[in-house]
C-alpha cells in the first residue's frame, strides 16, 4: 500500500474580478493538475504483465494482463474513475487518469527524484506504452490555473485544480488542493442515526435533505453530514422540533438527483421558506427535473440511481426518520 500524499486545501472566494484564492498560489507552485472525481488509484504492474489497481487503503479494485512491455514493472499513481456518477456521465467508467511515476524498470525506484523528472518520464510511456483505458491527466503551468478553472472547474463541471511543486520527491510531497462547491437548501425530512459499527451509532450519522418536485411534493434527495458532536446530539433530543425547517449544505458540485457530492451540514435557516427549495436550485447544466408523476425520462432514471443511491435504505412511506 503506498500511502497518499496529506493534500492541504486552498481556500478562495468568488468577486467580480473572479475567482481569487487565499494563497499566492503563482509563487509557491510549479503547475497545476485538472482534478477530477476519481478515487486515488495505485497502478502495479509486474514484469510478466500482470496488473491491479489498489486504492488508498490497498483493496484491489481491479486485475487484468497487458501485453504492453513498456508498462511492466511500473507503478503509476493517478485517479480512477470507478461507478461515479461524473464519470458515467462522460462515459468514462473504468478509466485511469495517471499524474505519478514511482517504478519504472529503466529508472528503478522514481519516488526520491523530482517532480519534474517523474513527470516526464511518465509522459514518454504514452501511448505505446500505457493499457487503452490509462490516459493522462491534464497538467498545465501554475500561471495559467486560472483559464483552467474557468474552462474545466466552472464551465465543464471538473472537481477542481491540484497545485504542485517541481522539486519535490513523492514522499516529500506538498500537493495542494482547491475544489469547487456548491451550495444548496433542503428542507429537513428527519435525521438518520449513525452505522451500527461506528461511534455514532447512539446518536444522529446524517441529516435527511429534501427538496419540492414540479407537484410540490417533497422528495428525498440525500444524506448531509459534517456534523459536530454537540449538533449530533443536540440534533438527536430535539429531531421533531426541525423537521420541515429548511437548512443549508455545502458540497463539491450538484447531481441531477438533487443531491450534491460530499454534502455537509452548514446551518438551518429560519429566513428560507421551505417552498423555495425546489429542484430550480440546481444549475440549468446539472439540471434533469424529477418527474413527480413517474414518467421520467431514461436519461433522469439513470442519473437519478446514481446520485441517490445512498438513500435507497431510507423508507420515508412511515413517515420522517429519526432512526435508521
Amino acid at each position: 500500500m503506498i500511502d497518499r500524499p496529506k493534500f492541504k486545501e486552498i481556500a478562495y472566494e468568488k468577486t467580480k474580478k473572479g475567482t481569487i484564492p487565499y494563497k499566492d498560489v503563482e509563487t509557491i507552485y510549479s503547475c497545476v493538475d485538472l482534478k477530477m472525481d476519481g478515487i486515488w488509484g495505485v497502478f502495479i504492474c509486474d514484469k510478466d504483465g500482470n496488473w491491479k489497481i489498489e486504492s488508498r487503503t490497498g483493496k484491489i479494485k481491479k486485475e487484468g494482463h497487458t501485453e504492453r512491455e513498456g508498462c511492466r514493472g511500473t507503478t503509476i499513481i493517478g485517479e480512477y474513475m470507478l461507478g461515479s456518477h461524473w464519470a458515467n456521465e462522460r462515459g468514462w467508467d473504468g478509466r485511469f487518469y495517471a499524474y505519478d511515476l514511482l517504478q519504472h524498470p529503466h529508472y528503478e525506484n522514481c519516488e526520491n527524484d523530482d517532480f519534474i523528472d517523474r513527470r516526464a518520464r511518465l509522459n514518454g510511456m504514452f501511448r505505446k506504452d500505457t493499457p487503452h483505458f490509462m490516459h493522462q491527466t491534464m497538467q498545465a503551468h501554475v500561471n495559467d490555473w486560472k483559464y483552467v478553472w474557468d474552462e474545466y472547474v466552472e464551465k465543464q463541471g471538473y472537481e477542481g485544480l491540484v497545485f504542485k511543486k517541481y522539486n519535490e520527491s513523492f514522499k516529500d510531497a506538498t500537493w495542494a488542493r482547491m475544489k469547487a462547491r456548491a451550495e444548496i437548501d433542503y428542507i429537513c425530512m428527519g435525521f438518520q442515526m449513525g452505522g451500527e459499527d461506528t461511534k455514532y451509532k447512539d446518536t444522529v450519522g446524517s441529516i435527511i435533505g429534501g427538496l419540492r418536485n414540479a407537484d410540490g411534493d417533497l422528495q428525498a434527495v440525500c444524506k448531509v453530514g459534517g456534523l459536530t458532536e454537540i449538533q449530533r446530539d443536540f440534533f438527536k433530543n430535539n429531531a421533531t422540533y426541525f423537521i420541515g425547517m429548511v437548512f443549508t449544505a455545502h458540497g463539491y458540485c450538484f447531481y441531477p438527483s438533487g443531491a450534491i457530492r460530499h454534502a455537509k451540514f452548514k446551518v438551518f435557516r429560519k429566513d428560507k421558506d421551505s417552498e423555495d427549495c425546489t429542484f430550480e436550485q440546481i444549475p440549468e447544466s446539472y439540471s434533469i427535473k424529477a418527474s413527480p408523476s413517474g414518467k421520467s425520462t431514461e436519461a433522469f432514471e439513470r442519473d437519478h440511481r446514481m446520485a441517490s443511491s445512498r438513500m435507497d435504505d431510507i423508507d420515508l412511506r412511515v413517515g420522517p426518520l429519526h432512526h435508521a
